[in-house]
């Protein structure tokens, strides 16, 4: 809307003459184009919050930041090399242990297979006489450590059982230290049969005890002061072979004794 016009902004002729409109305060600039990333406000008043807010992002799109990364420093760099060094290393460790595990199943398996009578084959079917052959010796092997872990754990059974109780006894009653019970005393004069069962079982993985360890204790144990209160429980027909036995065993440990070096401090 007009406020005031100007009688010279329209010009008559006749009533066939046209008229033309003259802009009221014509401004030089009002023709100029608006330059490049700038947004043109109302002349007269402030920008408002929401205006400035979206001349500031049209022309932050216009000319978009640039990010220059910050060089490494040696400190992090190092960091950054023995973490990458740990990672790979643990990678490997997990592997070993991964392949590792799969080779123990694996051999358990053809371990099982080849006890129960089974024949291994190779990765083409064939029959493998000669891996079977080895697997066999693993597994007799395992089966002669299974037996002399069972007769030394049935040993120190037998003893623990035995002195607690209060029953009478006979020869055959008696843990003898042998692989197979006596029928005789003679038979404990053998130091060498003694000494393969105290020992069968030390070479087996697993097993923290020593040649000397099995001696002394076995001493103390066969020790005739030790043993009378035993003695006494024996049945009166087989005091004498008891004792006769009993001394054999100790005569045979004090020669292994003997052999070992070992100390033992008497009770």
């Amino acid at each position: 809307m007009f406020t005031s016009v100007s009688s010279k902004a329209f010009s008559f002729a006749s009533p066939s003459t046209s008229f033309e409109q003259t802009p009221v305060n014509p401004s030089p600039s009002s023709s100029s184009t608006p330059t490049k990333g700038y947004l043109a406000f109302p002349r007269g008043r402030p920008p408002t919050h929401e205006e400035r807010f979206r001349a500031f992002l049209h022309k932050s799109s216009s000319n978009p930041p640039v990010i220059v990364p910050l060089p490494e420093s040696n400190g992090a760099k190092e960091r950054l090399d023995t973490a990458w060094r740990e990672r790979e290393q643990s990678e490997v460790e997990r592997k070993r242990a991964r392949e590792a595990k799969e080779r123990e199943e694996a051999l358990k398996g053809e371990k099982d297979w080849v006890r129960s009578g089974g024949v291994l084959r190779d990765a083409e079917g064939r029959r493998d006489y000669a891996r079977t052959a080895e697997v066999r010796k693993l597994v007799e092997v395992e089966d002669a450590q299974r037996r002399a872990l069972s007769r030394w754990e049935a040993y120190e059974t037998a003893w623990t059982k035995l002195n607690t109780s209060t029953e009478l006894l006979s020869f055959g009653d008696i843990p003898w230290p042998l692989t197979s019970k006596p029928d005789n005393p003679g038979q404990l004069r053998d130091k060498t049969a003694i000494a393969q069962f105290l020992f069968e079982t030390l070479h087996i993985p697993g097993v923290k005890s020593s040649r000397k360890d099995r001696l002394r204790t076995s001493l103390l144990r066969w020790h005739p002061d030790k043993l009378g209160a035993l003695i006494a429980r024996v049945k009166e027909e087989d005091v004498e072979a008891v004792k006769d036995a009993v001394d054999a065993v100790v005569i045979s440990l004090m020669e292994l004794q003997e052999q070992e070096k070992v100390v033992v401090d008497h009770p």
